[in-house]
């Protein structure tokens, strides 16, 4: 009888992989949008920052 559980255990023990590579998708689309979503930020940031400076050395040349 133990050898009748044996391709069973195997089958539960591949399907937790099946399911994780369904999901590996998902959770990579969402973690692709938040990184979008920083870089835009960032990019505001950025943006403000340089143009800060450029009116100071512009300022200092008049």
């Amino acid at each position: 009888m133990p050898a009748a559980h044996v391709p069973h255990a195997q089958l539960a023990s591949h399907q937790p992989q099946q399911d994780a590579v369904r999901q590996g998708p998902k959770k990579g689309k969402g973690g692709l949008i938040g990184c979008l979503v920083v870089l835009a930020a960032l990019s505001g940031l950025l943006f403000n920052v340089l143009r800060e400076i450029i009116e100071a050395v512009v300022d200092l040349v008049r």
